[in-house]
């Protein structure tokens, strides 16, 4: 009897899946459908034009600025207009989203269906699936490389997450953190493949360049141009506008408990959360934390190219949106 309630359980929970992941993407292609204006018709534009054009001009393959990998997947979807963007952006975060869900799932957190809510409908991720912009496809990236990582895939995992980097730079700031898993994971034979994508780059770069470094001589943001600095908490007081109140929350509970964990290391934990505890901490907890911390401190010294843009914060709301259940 109990295995049949647990089975009836799991049907209805794939079916509401199913049904919440199709009547979301629904929405989101009408309103891109619809919407008379894009979210961002600065960068989003930009990079849009790259990708579309890097079919007729291939040397935008290789535009640093533009991210190469990030033009290489999207391209397809440009060729049918900004909307054709849209939709890849748009895709980019309905699979985020599953992929929240089935990570949510491994971790044994109450209420998985709630991680694709909190994801999608956080204050800035929700505007950016109607843009040309790249941060959801940073989250997809990053998140897949994250479950795969759960899924004990590391092949896979190590071989993805090496081309964030050049989906956006941000990348740069999560690849050592998935260092230190596998360094901890005694899973040392899977580390060089952490290069992979600096490696494909530089060889195919080389050949159009004649430069073997060029991925350091053409970063867009070498030098020390500022673009703008200001307060240190910038972000942390654009909360509302970045996550949203709900999940702002819902995201400090789910530190407090983080540290609690820390203080309390025997205090009771399910065996799931036992098991994929590094996986949790290192990954999930460290990609958001890293990234916010990092893009506060280049906003308050004038660094990287920084305009203190809070939609750079859509790229690790995927993971957010898992401290955030965590929280729940």
């Amino acid at each position: 009897m109990n295995k049949l309630f647990f089975i009836q359980n799991k049907i209805n929970e794939r079916v509401l899946l199913i049904a919440l992941l199709s009547s979301l993407s629904i929405m989101f292609f009408l309103l891109a459908f619809f919407s008379e204006a894009t979210f961002d018709t600065g960068d989003g534009l930009r990079h849009y034009m790259i990708s579309r054009y890097s079919w007729k001009h291939p040397a935008l393959f290789l535009d640093s600025w533009g991210k190469p990998f990030f033009t290489l997947i999207s391209s397809p979807f440009s060729q049918f207009g900004l909307i054709g963007t849209n939709v890849f952006n748009i895709l980019c975060a309905v699979f985020s989203s599953y992929l929240c869900f089935l990570i949510a799932k491994k971790l044994n957190l109450k209420y998985p269906l709630i991680a694709v809510l909190l994801l999608c409908f956080s204050s800035i991720y929700f505007p950016t699936m109607n843009s040309g912009l790249t941060e959801p496809f940073f989250g997809l990236v990053l998140i897949l490389s994250i479950y795969f990582v759960f899924d004990e895939k590391y092949f896979f995992s190590s071989a993805i997450v090496s081309f964030l980097p050049y989906v956006r730079s941000e990348g740069y700031l999560v690849l050592p953190l998935f260092f230190i898993l596998l360094l901890y994971r005694k899973k040392i034979f899977f580390i060089p493949l952490l290069a992979l994508g600096t490696v494909v780059y530089t060889i195919v770069g080389y050949f159009y360049y004649d430069d073997i470094l060029w991925i350091i001589n053409h970063n867009p943001y070498n030098g020390y141009q500022v673009y703008g600095h200001g307060e240190l908490l910038h972000f942390v007081k654009q909360y509302a506008n970045i996550f949203g109140k709900p999940l702002t929350i819902l995201l400090l509970i789910g530190i407090i408990y983080l540290f609690y964990k820390f203080l309390f290391p025997k205090s009771k934990i399910s065996s799931e959360e036992k098991k994929y505890f590094p996986e949790e901490i290192f990954l999930i907890y460290g990609s958001a934390i890293v990234v916010f911390i990092a893009h506060s401190v280049f906003w308050w010294k004038g660094l990287a190219g920084s305009l203190g843009l809070i939609r750079v914060m859509a790229g690790i709301m995927p993971t957010a949106a898992l401290i955030g259940l965590r929280g729940l």
